[in-house]
């Protein structure tokens, strides 16, 4: 696929998932997981309008948001998963870039929460996605600020 600028990313993945259906009470991903057929419906209507980049709906499939929603050792899964997905619907028409969201816990200082700890976690999710086939990978906050 030829990459033309400006890009076209897709967007409001949140919003799309409460739309049609998600209430919350448990994690968007989880929901994501259990309904594809809802994140292949709107990404193929981003594609539709023109996007050139899906983001898979990764954004907390971090170990610490995903262990909050008492997820427990499925990073690689849920990242793969969820990827495979948005790159199934992304075909050749689209790339499919990783989300990866904020783990909402400060480095130190002022926070407890050591850097190394936050690269791993990043490490480990940025390359779940990657396996699941999507590149680039988009972190929306790399100094974990809630």
């Amino acid at each position: 696929m030829e990459i033309h600028y400006p890009l076209i990313l897709d967007g409001s993945t949140g919003t799309q998932l409460q739309k049609r259906g998600f209430e919350g009470g448990m994690a968007s991903e989880a929901w994501s997981m259990l309904h594809p057929e809802v994140v292949k419906a709107f990404q193929n209507e981003y594609l539709d309008a023109g996007s050139q980049v899906l983001y898979s709906p990764t954004f907390g499939a971090n170990r610490v948001k995903l262990e909050e929603n008492r997820i427990y050792n499925r990073v690689e899964e849920y990242n793969y998963t969820l990827a495979s997905i948005s790159k199934e619907v992304a075909k050749d028409r689209a790339y499919v870039a990783g989300d990866i969201s904020p783990t909402g816990k400060f480095i130190a200082p002022p926070g407890r929460r050591d850097l190394r700890g936050a690269g791993g976690h990043l490490h480990r999710t940025g390359q779940a996605a990657g396996e699941g086939r999507s590149r680039p990978v988009h972190n929306r906050d790399h100094d974990d600020r809630p």
